[in-house]
């Protein structure tokens, strides 16, 4: 079961990164329950903020890194509640008014693809 879950999530890679014009992202994963209880516990930075918000709208953290250009791994250190390096501070501030004043994660992409010239 094992083996036949990875080939399917490599194909379904490759299928998402051939083709020719822009990249697509995988939406439709929801967090696990350990990542929204490490949310939920830690304490209230603005990362995690982002991340309450993010686990709120099912917001994919892979979006959060293409929009904010950091690493995913980065993105989950910020819900932890790690520090944001002062050069993102002003960028995940910007996401997280999009996330807060959106109702749903579609419309919060929409807003971010336009306000960062992101292909959607």
């Amino acid at each position: 079961m094992l083996v036949s879950h990875v080939a399917s999530r490599n194909s379904a890679y490759r299928v998402a990164n051939s083709a020719a014009s822009t990249p697509t992202f995988k939406t439709t994963m929801a967090y696990s329950q350990k990542t929204i209880d490490m949310v939920m516990r830690a304490p209230k930075t603005p990362g995690n903020q982002l991340g309450r918000w993010a686990v709120h709208h099912d917001f994919s953290v892979v979006r959060i890194s293409v929009a904010l250009g950091v690493t995913r791994q980065t993105a989950y250190n910020w819900f932890a509640g790690g520090d944001i390096f002062p050069a993102y501070e002003h960028r995940v501030e910007t996401l997280l008014k999009f996330l807060q004043t959106s109702r749903s994660a579609d419309e919060a992409w929409g807003k971010i693809c336009q306000h960062y010239n992101l292909p959607t």
